[in-house]
């Protein structure tokens, strides 16, 4: 897995997204890049993406932190579409 800030507030996550480590990257990254209580998530190619992400994703939207993602994986866009969180997490597939 691979984290690249591609702009104010702004990650691109590119690769499998498996392990703690990975998990705590992230985390760290969102922390440090959230600019304004905004924070916009690139999933390139993942199909995947870890409770525990998605947890901290929903803390940080009950705080007033205005969460956008795009995702390029079709199966993990319609996991996240299943789990109700397209609309709260401004969610768009990568064409």
């Amino acid at each position: 897995m691979e984290i690249k800030v591609i702009g104010a507030g702004q990650i691109e996550i590119e690769g499998l997204i498996k392990s703690i480590n990975d998990v705590e990257l992230i985390k760290d990254t969102i922390s440090k890049q959230m600019t304004n209580n905004y924070i916009k998530l690139k999933i390139v190619d993942s199909f995947a993406i870890p409770s525990s992400i998605l947890g901290y994703l929903i803390k940080l939207r009950a705080e007033g932190v205005k969460i956008s993602m795009e995702v390029g994986d079709e199966g993990l866009y319609e996991l996240l579409s299943d789990l109700n969180v397209i609309d709260e997490f401004d969610i768009q597939k990568i064409r």
